[in-house]
């Protein structure tokens, strides 16, 4: 409720795409059908997510996670604000440019933190990573099907191709149960460990994440 109140009166609404912002949005528009709803996905090119996670067409939601596409979705941002207030133009502008150095610094960073990592491999529950993996050079394999908890079948086959390619961790949001990641880690004599994709502090946690990567899959 108190959400909502804060929404009512705001002008800008801006949406990432992914599926539980459709409802809200739609609720949102009416309590406040003044405030305009800006997609930071504009003129970013989706991946599509493998076919047997979430349907085939399907187009992979979590763009945050790759900083090269998160300077787009700041410029877009950064658009609607000079447009619904031009007079700070100036101001939107400076820390867009300030913003987008830092995105660039940090991503030279992630990509010297992961250049040397030789098994290439992130086994992960949701299959949130894929930018991510793309972005370094770096291959998600995830365990969830079509956004279900895997069926004893898959957990097999999924456990088969980890004993098979000697992965030894399985990476899971806090936001998320351990239960079956927890399974295919005991089967496979490794652990399970958490990451999560929706820290505040967004620089600091994507540096994290790839020091984390590295600590646990040498």
């Amino acid at each position: 409720p108190k959400q909502m109140a804060k929404l009512s009166k705001a002008s800008l609404f801006f949406r990432i795409g992914v599926p539980f912002e459709n409802v809200w949005i739609e609720r949102i528009s009416k309590a406040n059908p003044r405030m305009k709803v800006i997609d930071t996905r504009q003129g970013v090119e989706l991946m599509p997510m493998k076919a047997h996670h979430h349907g085939k067409g399907i187009k992979d939601p979590h763009i945050w996670l790759s900083l090269r596409l998160v300077k787009s979705q700041a410029k877009n941002i950064c658009d609607a604000f000079i447009l619904e207030d031009p007079d700070h133009t100036a101001y939107y502008e400076a820390n867009l440019r300030a913003f987008h150095h830092d995105l660039d610094k940090l991503d030279a960073e992630i990509t010297g933190i992961l250049k040397n990592l030789k098994n290439r491999q992130v086994m992960v529950f949701h299959p949130a990573w894929g930018y991510f993996c793309h972005d370094y050079a770096l291959e998600q394999v995830p365990v969830e099907l079509e956004g279900k908890e895997p069926s004893a079948k898959a957990l097999a086959r999924f456990i088969a191709q980890a004993k098979a390619e000697g992965i030894r961790v399985v990476f899971v949001q806090k936001q998320f149960s351990k239960e079956s990641a927890e399974t295919v880690a005991e089967a496979i004599g490794g652990e399970v460990v958490q990451v999560d994709p929706l820290a505040k502090d967004y620089l600091q946690n994507m540096k994290k994440i790839a020091e984390t990567f590295v600590k646990v899959m040498q």
